[in-house]
């Protein structure tokens, strides 16, 4: 099976992270985390999280070097333990290169194989996120000196705050980019650090005055005004 070694890749930096649309029935987040490595450093086994957000099955996820030209059987990362919608993976890499850069291929169960190129894997902790393309998006940074473990927004319509969005925790100076597929513009945040305590930021204006999604970080989790965490699975108030 031949790469798509001619497609153009968007870089996406710590700040600006860009949505990246290959034209099928999913679309993908940039991979992000903090740079753990240095080429002549590598050694230990890669290892990030692939999300899928999306309505669709992962069935299959490649990871190859890139100077190889095609999606060997070996480069198939899940070996059949699909992603259902909704769900995490932990996806290792374990080929004693040097180099940290591979091209990555996502087959879902319905549409094309999403395709990208130079992806940098030497990355901490690092989260390679898919998601349906008539998703909005959210950026949530936090900016306070301690992790956040959990994080959960709900528009100020609704009485409950629904499950945690961030499958580990978020560290500090770092940015989650988060789905959501309604078409609310006036949101409450809430976030748990590690030390127990939770921070809630209400009413946060995520449109534009055309209704369009406001870019960058929509709300910053600055680690003031917090108490301790209380047991809100029946509400939010």
């Amino acid at each position: 099976m031949l790469k798509n070694l001619g497609h153009s890749v968007l870089i996406a930096t710590a700040v600006t992270l860009p949505i990246l649309t290959w034209g099928g029935d999913a679309t993908h987040f940039p991979f992000r985390g903090q740079r753990a490595l240095a080429q002549d450093e590598l050694s230990d086994p890669l290892s990030f999280t692939v999300e899928n957000f999306t309505d669709y099955t992962l069935l299959e996820f490649y990871v190859s070097p890139t100077d190889v030209s095609t999606w060997e059987e070996e480069a198939e990362k899940l070996q059949g333990d699909s992603v259902a919608p909704g769900d995490v993976r932990e996806i290792v890499v374990d080929d004693s290169r040097s180099d940290c850069f591979y091209d990555v291929r996502g087959v879902f169960d319905q549409g094309p194989p999403i395709d990208e190129n130079q992806v940098d894997l030497c990355i901490d902790e690092g989260t390679y996120t898919y998601y349906d393309d008539n998703d909005r998006t959210f950026n949530i940074q936090n900016t306070a000196d301690l992790p956040l473990l959990e994080i959960y927004f709900t528009p100020v319509t609704q009485a409950d705050w629904g499950e945690d969005l961030i499958a580990q925790e978020l560290s500090p100076g770092d940015i989650a980019i988060i789905p959501v597929d309604s078409n609310e513009c006036l949101y409450d945040f809430r976030g748990v650090y590690s030390d127990g305590q939770e921070q809630i930021v209400r009413e946060i204006e995520v449109c534009n005055a055309d209704g369009t999604s406001i870019e960058g970080p929509i709300v910053r989790f600055d680690g003031r005004r917090v108490r301790p965490s209380g047991n809100w699975g029946e509400g939010r108030r």
